[in-house]
């Protein structure tokens, strides 16, 4: 592949994506889900319900928005499709659905900036 200034904003949009995500994921989330579940009454059904069902929703949406991004990358002067942009997007609203779904179970409330991120679907 030729290394043009599109494909390299196509790349560094996608890097920058998936560090977004990480980010998003591993920040705070995973310290209080895991205090959440060692103080709770009923650990093994919160930590199924965090770790199993919620994490569905999470994982759904990251290889979602890869697909997107796999296309940015490979063909980044073409327009996108309907389905290659919605890969993008409904992938990164689908992780950060279940992102907030997952922080709700370990902090009884959904994050507002979460609720701001879905808010434009």
């Amino acid at each position: 592949m030729e290394w043009t200034t599109t494909t390299m904003a196509a790349f560094l949009s996608s890097l920058l994506g998936a560090i977004g995500l990480w980010w998003v994921y591993f920040h705070i989330g995973h310290r209080r889900a895991t205090h959440q579940i060692e103080h709770s009454d009923d650990p093994g059904r919160l930590a199924r319900l965090a770790f199993t069902y919620a994490h569905i929703p999470i994982v759904a949406g990251i290889v979602l928005a890869a697909v997107g991004a796999e296309r940015s990358i490979a063909h980044p002067a073409d327009p996108a499709t309907l389905a290659e942009a919605a890969s993008v997007l409904g992938g990164v609203l689908l992780f950060l659905a279940g992102n907030g779904w997952f922080k709700q179970i370990s902090g009884r409330n959904y994050p507002l900036s979460h609720m701001v991120g879905l808010a434009p679907a």
